[in-house]
């Protein structure tokens, strides 16, 4: 009966999307309403104070170009392209992102702030115990270039203190990484340098012994124009021959076998080899050479025995020659190496260094209960709507039948 007199109170052509229809089912159906334009906004109240607030600090670096011949990011470059997969042109801004993003600068923050201890981890194992502490500290980690030159390392923690430290222990690990990273690049080429200058300087010595040695038992020889020219040749070529080995050497530290570059320069090291050889045959076959005051036990040496001390002549003076040529290069590049490992420092500057901050980066705990308080009266207002208009299309006659089949059962018990 109050249904039929329901039905009969609302007029049968009032539209029910009209304010007037809306407001008549919202008082109709006020519990669901309230229930959703209250509740929601009370629940996310409750949930938001039960979140603990949150504290972002951050830090800026910026990053040096390099200039001059001192191209150490492009030297760095180069030694991550094989790794990292980094081409060598890139610039040093996305070096640094790989190395801040890296596993090893992760782990070394996270031993160093003892942070699975600081996050409460449990785990079966310590490696399971660290893993689960670098996703976490991944997830309250971000880093991000905004332009070329410049990175920015932001964090965020319950504690502001524990924010600020983690971004400048990345900061301190970033240089870290990066000065050993040019110093062994530095280093290494030092050494290499260094052990073929003090090799070559040992042959140099032994070869002015065996020319002071041999003059002194044969005496003079005065060797013709045309060997001479092709003894400079031969001297031109064996100092290639030493710079392109030595570049050789060390591209070989940092590059891949499969290098097309170092494959390139495997075969001009093999064709350099190749001019030489052809030339020092023509010498030991051609050679000629005028012998000066030449003492032999019993008077002077005959003839035939010039051409084989004129070859052996040569051959030492060949020898002397390039020994002098590789000494002059090898001393040349390893005061150079000593001036790069000298000025091997980081190619950025830390701009910013993290502060704890006084301000909660969240949650925004007015702004969520607004929205839930707008999402809750919506979501009521739209329900009550479909169901209004569902009440007005269904009959009244099947409603009281969906009515009498829904209570039959109680009925009976």
């Amino acid at each position: 009966m109050n249904d039929r007199a329901e039905l009969e109170i609302i007029p049968v052509n009032e539209r029910l999307i009209s304010l007037r229809g809306v407001t008549r089912a919202i008082h109709k159906r006020r519990p669901i309403f309230l229930g959703f334009a209250l509740g929601l906004p009370v629940l996310a109240a409750a949930f938001m104070l039960l979140t603990p607030n949150r504290f972002t600090a951050g830090g800026q670096i910026i990053c040096e170009t390099p200039t001059g011949g001192m191209a150490l990011p492009t030297q760095l470059l180069g030694q991550f392209s094989s790794i990292t997969g980094i081409p060598t042109q890139g610039s040093p801004v996305d070096m640094f992102l790989v190395i801040l993003k890296s596993r090893s600068v992760a782990t070394a923050v996270a031993e160093k702030l003892k942070l699975p201890d600081y996050y409460r981890i449990k785990a079966d194992s310590e490696e399971a115990r660290m893993e689960k502490t670098l996703l976490k500290l991944g997830k309250r980690t971000t880093f991000d270039s905004p332009d070329l030159i410049s990175i920015h390392l932001t964090a965020t923690d319950q504690s502001p203190e524990m924010a600020a430290k983690i971004v400048n222990q990345y900061l301190d690990e970033l240089e870290t990484a990066s000065q050993t990273l040019t110093f062994s690049r530095a280093r290494k080429t030092r050494i290499l340098v260094e052990e073929a200058f003090k090799s070559t300087e040992t042959s140099l010595d032994s070869t002015r012994t065996r020319l002071q040695h041999f003059q002194q038992q044969y005496g003079v020889f005065s060797i013709e124009k045309q060997t001479e020219g092709t003894l400079e040749l031969l001297t031109g070529l064996q100092t290639r021959l030493l710079t392109v080995q030595t570049e050789r050497n060390q591209l070989s530290e940092y590059t891949n076998p499969n290098s097309p570059r170092l494959k390139a320069l495997d075969s001009e090291i093999a064709a350099i080899r190749d001019q030489i050889n052809h030339l020092t045959g023509s010498l030991q076959t051609g050679a000629t050479a005028t012998r000066i005051n030449v003492p032999h036990q019993g008077g002077v040496r005959p003839l035939e025995d010039l051409p084989g001390l004129s070859t052996e002549y040569a051959k030492i003076f060949i020898d002397l020659q390039v020994q002098e040529a590789k000494y002059n290069v090898l001393a040349a590049q390893l005061e150079q190496s000593k001036i790069e490992e000298s000025k091997s420092v980081p190619a950025f500057e830390i701009l910013d260094r993290a502060v704890p901050p006084y301000r909660k980066s969240g949650p925004y705990r007015t702004v969520f209960t607004l929205a839930a308080a707008v999402a809750g009266t919506l979501t009521g207002l739209l329900l009550t709507v479909i169901l209004e208009d569902l009440s007005h299309r269904i009959d009244p006659s099947t409603r009281n039948e969906i009515k009498d089949l829904l209570t039959v059962p109680f009925r009976r018990r």
